[in-house]
């Protein structure tokens, strides 16, 4: 009996749902997607959105053997969107949870014998970045935009040599004036591939990571999210322990 995979993702604009049918690992298709352009109504829509793609493969909610959502880097309001619906339909855990990075995928999956930078916004000036070495390594960063670009690890405390994209080719996810022209800076030549192409890109390698997945890849627990900034009220939760652990 074929199994069925919910894909949820709202990192970059809007939001993607997607349903996967496949009848063992590595063997399957993503059957039916439906997108919300509009970034300001993709909370309220994603019911209507994962009720469309569902009806389409005529399965329930229930039946679903798990659900993998993107989990970042992205903007900072889409993930929270995600990731709270995602931990609403599946049932406290009931349905297997799998989180995956649309952006590391899709820089994974480039055909290349030279390495790959992939560049998303988050602001003007600050955005994250997929590097992708023919050794099949793949590391994420923060990017930050200024006068030159800058690449951090993720605690924002060391900064990373450019020379690691200096001799890549450059993808830039949605319209990044200010990576463009830093790149630029550093000989990098860039492709600028926009909304709702990237989002078709981004769902068709989620996909393939449901298709290829292993069942000890997809758990209850809620994935943890990467984004660039936390909450208000994440801040000040983190401050208050912080407070207790100095006592």
């Amino acid at each position: 009996m074929n199994e069925f995979y919910l894909i949820i993702d709202t990192t970059i604009r809007g939001a993607g749902v997607g349903l996967v049918e496949r009848s063992g690992v590595g063997v399957g298709e993503l059957v039916a997607t439906a997108f919300c352009y509009d970034s300001y109504s993709s909370g309220s829509i994603i019911p209507s959105l994962t009720k469309s793609v569902l009806d389409s493969g005529k399965v329930t909610i229930d039946s679903l053997k798990g659900i993998l959502v993107a989990k970042g880097p992205g903007t900072f309001t889409g993930i929270k969107i995600g990731l709270s619906y995602v931990a609403g339909i599946s049932g406290g855990g009931t349905i297997p949870l799998m989180g995956v990075s649309s952006l590391e995928s899709y820089v994974r999956q480039q055909q290349t014998e030279t390495p790959v930078s992939c560049f998303l916004p988050a602001t003007k000036s600050h955005g994250f970045a997929s590097i992708f070495l023919p050794d099949g390594s793949i590391t994420s960063y923060i990017v930050e935009c200024s006068e030159k670009l800058s690449l951090f690890t993720e605690n924002r405390v060391q900064e990373v040599s450019t020379d690691l994209v200096a001799e890549s080719s450059a993808v830039i996810v949605l319209p990044w004036e200010r990576a463009k022209d830093c790149l630029e800076k550093i000989g990098v030549d860039t492709i600028e591939v926009k909304w709702p192409e990237m989002a078709m890109r981004f769902m068709n390698v989620l996909a393939r990571e449901a298709i290829f997945a292993e069942e000890s890849s997809f758990r209850g627990a809620m994935p943890e999210p990467f984004y660039l900034r936390k909450s208000a009220p994440e801040e000040r939760l983190e401050l208050v322990f912080k407070d207790k652990e100095n006592g």
